[in-house]
C-alpha cells in the first residue's frame, strides 16, 4: 500500500470552479478524518509541463512531470492534473481521476457514504454521461485536449 498520498490540481480561469467542485467535495464529505495535503500548480503549463510557483514543499520537486518519471523513469506520455502522489516515495500513484473519487469512498474512507451499494448500479449509469457531457466539458469548450 501507499504511503502518505497528496493531491495534485491544476487551476486555470476556465477550469477553477469546476476543477474544485469536482475534487474537493469527496476529501471532505467521506467521513474520512484524516486530510490529505492538496497542492495547486501554476494555470500555465510550459515546456516541461506543470509547474509549482515554488518548490512544492511535501517533494521538494518544481514540476509535477517529476513525481512522473519517479514512477516510471521512461515516462513519456502527458502529465496531467489531477494527480495523487505517494509522498513517500515521490511517485505519482494515479492520475484517473474519475476513480480518484471513487477510491475516496471504497479505499480510504470505507465508512463513506458517497457510493452506497445500493445506488452503485444508478450511479455507474450517471458517471459517463455527466464525465463527457459536463466535465469534459471544460476542455471542449477552450479547445484543449482531455
Amino acid at each position: 500500500m501507499w504511503g502518505s498520498i497528496s493531491g495534485y490540481m491544476g487551476l486555470s480561469s476556465s477550469t477553477r470552479r469546476s476543477s474544485r467542485r469536482r475534487r474537493r467535495p469527496p476529501a471532505r464529505s467521506s467521513g474520512s478524518r484524516t486530510a490529505s495535503p492538496l497542492a495547486v500548480v501554476d494555470p500555465i503549463r510550459d515546456e516541461r509541463g506543470w509547474r509549482f510557483p515554488e518548490t512544492d514543499p511535501v517533494l521538494g520537486i518544481d514540476y509535477l512531470e517529476q513525481a512522473y518519471d519517479n514512477a516510471d523513469e521512461h515516462h513519456e506520455g502527458r502529465v496531467t492534473v489531477p494527480a495523487l502522489v505517494d509522498t513517500t516515495t515521490k511517485q505519482v500513484v494515479t492520475n484517473d481521476y474519475p476513480q480518484i473519487t471513487l477510491d475516496f469512498s471504497l479505499k480510504w474512507s470505507p465508512e463513506s457514504t458517497l457510493y452506497p451499494p445500493q445506488l452503485r448500479d444508478e450511479v455507474d449509469a450517471w458517471i459517463e454521461p455527466i464525465f463527457h457531457n459536463v466535465d469534459n466539458g471544460v476542455y471542449t469548450r477552450s479547445s484543449a485536449t482531455p
